[in-house]
């Protein structure tokens, strides 16, 4: 009786989860194994046929000092931009703790571009704008 249970627990479970699931299979899982599929072929994407080559293709790009260089602007792009942007998101995060003169214009600059005033549809060539939108309509007469 338990079995049936769970089982029944399972499938429910699972109908709640596939419509997340599909376009995660679609669109990440199936791409990311096509790739490493492709990536131990010789197809040059042009031509249907291929051959498989295993492992020739790592051992090409391990012996071509084109790809180290490749590996070293990007380590030095990651760290150049991710440091500085922790760093400077932890201080504007403690910045807006702090109360003092002047801290809620710095807010208002700071939050105002994710504010959706929806001005976009109500000025512009949008033929029908956003119906659903969470903010106020800003009309003028």
């Amino acid at each position: 009786m338990k079995n049936k249970v769970k089982f029944r627990q399972l499938g429910s479970v699972t109908l709640f989860v596939l419509p997340a699931l599909i376009p995660l299979i679609v669109f990440w899982i199936y791409p990311i194994l096509r790739s490493v599929y492709i990536s131990f072929t010789d197809w040059d994407y042009m031509t249907p046929d291929y051959n498989f080559v295993f492992f020739d293709n790592f051992i090409s790009l391990f012996q071509d000092a084109r790809f180290y260089d490749a590996l070293w602007n990007t380590v030095v792009f990651t760290l150049g931009t991710l440091i500085p942007t922790i760093v400077l998101g932890l201080m504007l995060a403690l910045l807006m703790q702090k109360a003092f003169k002047g801290s809620g214009i710095i807010k208002f600059i700071l939050f105002s571009p994710c504010m959706d005033l929806d001005l976009r549809s109500e000025y512009g060539n949008c033929k029908y704008g956003n119906e659903i939108s969470a903010s106020p309509r800003i009309t003028v007469d």
